[in-house]
């Protein structure tokens, strides 16, 4: 909100005004405060909400009414994608590298050789995928989901785990 990426006007005691519909404010107010998600609204209400928790980058906000939204439509029982999707990844996306690829749903793909390296891939749906021979080094992958997926588990690990020890030696010598 704060980071620059708004004009933001401010009074003469320095009081930011944020034009927005305050209708859902109610609810961002309320999920600062306890951070719970408002429960049986209406799907037309999330997605207003969803796009004021974007608008102020509330990331938590965003992923909660996301799961509410995904839940109501049904979204865990869908089939697998369909072949435009694949075929549009399969032929033209073959390097992935430093994509915020963050909350897609790329399940039932084959996604062999594909490369993810530095890839954000936070909340993605990786289930039934193929990933023979694919590259992980460096990758966000907090709260992904790989169910049923075809992995070079070993290959996949230590690439991550490369990732983490030169971290580590990064921030260990930056505090030196």
């Amino acid at each position: 909100m704060f980071s620059g990426r708004h004009n933001l006007q401010q009074d003469e005691n320095g009081a930011v005004f944020i034009d927005r519909d305050g209708k859902q404010f109610r609810h961002i107010l309320n999920w600062l405060r306890d951070g719970k998600v408002p429960t049986l609204l209406e799907d037309s209400v999330y997605e207003e909400l969803l796009r004021e928790a974007e608008y102020y980058q509330l990331v938590g906000l965003m992923d909660g009414v996301q799961d509410v939204l995904n839940k109501n439509k049904g979204e865990e029982d869908k089939p697998c994608p369909d072949l435009t999707r694949a075929g549009v990844i399969d032929k033209y996306l073959k390097n992935l590298q430093g994509l915020d690829l963050s909350g897609l749903d790329l399940s039932c793909l084959d996604l062999s050789g594909m490369d993810f390296t530095y890839a954000y891939v936070r909340n993605t749906i990786f289930s039934d995928a193929n990933f023979s021979d694919a590259k992980f080094t460096g990758a966000y992958a907090e709260g992904a989901i790989f169910d049923n997926a075809e992995l070079n588990v070993m290959q996949i690990l230590l690439e991550l785990l490369l990732w983490v020890l030169v971290f580590k030696v990064q921030i260990y010598v930056g505090q030196v």
